[in-house]
């Protein structure tokens, strides 16, 4: 996976391993996310492990609004507060959009208007 280092603010974050299971067993990289999955994503925040666990019986927009939602809770609460991602001229973090397709980053006032793309019609975009 990509390593993304302050792409969205000074905090590095680096994706370190994706895992799909289905029953209790692991499935190798690269099957398609189906019903009664679950995916299993290790992040590392500021050096701090991150693991989230998601449902991957979902469609992939919203598998990825998930993963990207649950490391900005998470890195939130390693930052003590801190918003993550910061929102540009603000003090509140980015919330997760999605609009013709597209989903990334927006702020909460505008939510129409994405400012950081993180994936389109399912296509991650890499930074």
């Amino acid at each position: 996976m990509a390593t993304t280092s302050g792409a969205l603010s000074q905090r590095a974050v680096s994706a370190l391993s994706t895992e799909i299971y289905d029953s209790g067993q692991e499935w190798p990289p690269g099957t398609p996310v189906a019903a009664n999955r679950f995916v299993k994503v290790r992040f590392s925040f500021d050096s701090a492990p991150v693991v989230l666990v998601v449902d991957g019986g979902k469609p992939l927009l919203d598998l990825i609004r998930d993963i990207a939602s649950g490391l900005a809770d998470e890195a939130h609460e390693i930052a003590w507060g801190e918003p993550f991602p910061p929102c540009p001229g603000h003090h509140h973090p980015m919330i997760i959009s999605e609009s013709n397709g597209e989903i990334g980053w927006a702020c909460p006032r505008d939510p129409g208007d994405i400012l950081r793309t993180i994936a389109v019609r399912g296509e991650v975009v890499a930074e």
